[in-house]
């Protein structure tokens, strides 16, 4: 009973690293890209890349009503369907945002998972210091946690009138959409 139930676990973790593997993972970034065009949302300039376990894009710029928003050097999307997680490294900010935050961004992870399915939540590391985020799909409400770095605090004061400070010297931003 034991082997079987062994030989079970293996076989289905075989399936789903394979399933995983060959899933469409470009075909999921370009209906997603087409999802988002209707927001008027743009992503162009791109270089995909299909890896074996996650897709690969490259030097891509995300414009927004045709303003160009984010330049985003490398991100790595996984979608391991029960858990799914977007790596986004070295990512510039328009320079709109130049007189709010710093611009330059080291890391970004965004996530979802079906075991907390009304949320997704982000977490980012750049100049502005270190930042959490949970966004709840069904209620529309973004929960944004912002632990600022010294060059946030020195050049960027004005931007904290729209944060709410917590008693850990933290900054809190609540926003519904």
């Amino acid at each position: 009973m034991l082997k079987k139930l062994s030989q079970f676990f293996i076989y289905f973790i075989f399936f789903i690293i394979a399933l995983i593997y060959f899933i469409p993972k470009a075909s999921a970034y370009y209906f997603l890209e087409s999802k988002l065009k209707t927001y008027d949302i743009i992503i162009s300039s791109e270089v995909i890349c299909d890896k074996a376990l996650c897709l690969g894009v490259t030097n891509a710029d995300i414009y927004m009503n045709s303003l160009k928003l984010v330049h985003v050097s490398e991100a790595n999307i996984h979608l391991f369907i029960v858990y799914n997680r977007m790596n986004l490294n070295n990512v510039t900010l328009s320079a709109i945002a130049k007189e709010f935050i710093p611009l330059n961004i080291k890391t970004v992870l965004v996530s979802y998972s079906i075991f907390d399915p009304l949320n997704v939540k982000a977490s980012a590391i750049g100049d502005f210091g270190e930042a959490k985020s949970t966004y709840n799909i069904f209620n529309g409400e973004l929960h944004l946690e912002l632990t600022p770095s010294k060059l946030m605090q020195s050049d960027y004061a004005s931007t904290f009138k729209y944060l709410a400070k917590t008693e850990q010297g933290d900054y809190t931003y609540d926003k519904n959409f």
